[in-house]
């Protein structure tokens, strides 16, 4: 039954996914539903990307999202990952979008592009 969960995002539309969970007794909410920002990523310039976390941190104080892993020596299982990965909820995906959007993030976002390699990833949460 768990298999709804590893479905390829193209091949199937997210109310199927949701029914699925459903089948499966995990609660979902789809209004008003939180969001996680997952980075992954490797420093490429440790000096150039050091003001970068603290800088961050004030950002996402600032939008009300919550730092809810940090781990600098992630074990990567399969794939291509990355040594360091972070995870922050947020209120919903529109406030995900705003705060990464926002001025104040902007303006420090190139120390983190400028001296690491990563990806974000946006991904709804279910409760």
């Amino acid at each position: 039954m768990l298999s709804c969960l590893f479905y390829k995002a193209s091949a199937v539309k997210k109310q199927n996914v949701y029914a699925c969970l459903s089948k499966i007794k995990i609660q979902y909410k789809e209004t008003n539903m939180s969001a996680y920002l997952v980075a992954t990523y490797r420093v490429t310039n440790p000096e150039g990307f050091a003001p970068y976390p603290e800088a961050a941190t004030k950002t996402l104080a600032d939008a009300g999202a919550e730092i809810v892993a940090v781990d600098v020596e992630s074990e990567v299982l399969e794939g291509d990952g990355y040594p360091a990965t972070v995870i922050i909820k947020f209120e919903s995906k529109e406030t995900l979008k705003a705060w990464y959007n926002s001025p104040e993030y902007q303006a420090i976002a190139g120390m983190r592009k400028d001296n690491s390699e990563g990806s974000l990833v946006m991904i709804d949460g279910i409760s």
